[in-house]
């Protein structure tokens, strides 16, 4: 399989890849040819992880990566022949009756929510060089996101949910953020929530970076035997969501309805839950943001 990977890749435009294997099986000898030899492996191995989770694989993601690149030089505009339309939806000022009136509506569906929580992301550009969920919502209690997050999906589950029913929370993690995440989650104690009820899904490694408008991978310029790579995006939750069987599990098991989907440093997505869910079920949606 690596080898065909490797043969596909080539035909693809990436023998750049692999013209440092040979140079360097060229240059050395004995004990050096094994530490060589381990590199290539290792390099192989990630090649075949990256082609494993991209939907398509690499060689699917180098054609549309072409074609991306390829319209951007043109200078093609992707929304051409779009119009912009208002979407359905309601406005409302805070204190009405209508505003009333329908948060009552999403208070009763609180309890058949499950939560999603995109947390793949450093606070690097904030100086903090830990997963964003541990930074504080305010100054005044320290509260960090996470913690808030926990506090919320229990306060509406003793609330709003059946007896013993638990509310679930599904949070996508990257390489960068997992260990910190689960150490957070693990020190406090899930802050509150049952382990059982929170599941962990990760991005995995990225997409390799691009070079140039050919698609040409960017090889690492400290270690010519592994790929730079980058953050795929938020957008990879529905897929692992599908792929893991989260959602599924959650309508079998928990009688789930709505997925609330929110980002990790946005605490303030909840303030407005209940109205959302409100109009969601007036309006019957099965989207709204």
């Amino acid at each position: 399989k690596e080898r065909a990977l490797i043969q596909e890749l080539i035909s693809s435009g990436q023998g750049h890849l692999f013209e440092e294997w040979v140079d360097a099986m060229m240059e050395c000898d004995g004990g050096d040819k094994k530490d060589v030899r381990k590199a290539v492996r290792r390099m192989a191995t990630q090649l075949k992880q990256l082609d494993a989770s991209y939907p398509g694989g690499l060689k699917e993601y180098i054609e549309k990566a072409k074609k991306l690149l390829n319209a951007s030089k043109a200078g093609e505009n992707p929304l051409q022949d779009w119009e912009p339309s208002i979407p359905s939806g309601e406005a409302f000022e805070l204190g009405t009756k209508q505003y009333t009136k329908t948060e009552k509506v999403g208070i009763k569906e609180l309890g058949s929510c499950g939560f999603v929580l995109v947390a793949g992301g450093l606070g690097e550009r904030l100086g903090y060089s830990s997963a964003k969920i541990g930074l504080p919502t305010e100054i005044t209690t320290g509260t960090s996101y996470i913690q808030y997050y926990c506090e919320y999906i229990k306060a509406i589950q003793n609330k709003c949910a059946e007896k013993k029913k638990l509310l679930p929370l599904c949070i996508m993690v990257s390489n960068d953020t997992k260990k910190a995440t689960e150490q957070l989650l693990q020190k406090n104690k899930c802050y509150g929530l049952k382990a059982k009820q929170i599941t962990l899904v990760e991005q995995g490694q990225g997409v390799p970076a691009l070079e140039d408008n050919n698609a040409k991978f960017v090889v690492d310029p400290n270690n010519p035997f592994k790929l730079v790579t980058k953050p795929h995006g938020h957008g990879d939750i529905h897929a692992l969501l599908y792929s893991k069987g989260v959602t599924k599990y959650w309508e079998r098991r928990h009688g789930i309805k709505w997925v609330v989907m929110f980002q990790d440093t946005n605490g303030l997505a909840f303030h407005s839950l209940p109205l959302m869910l409100g109009v969601s079920v007036t309006k019957d949606f099965i989207m709204n943001s």
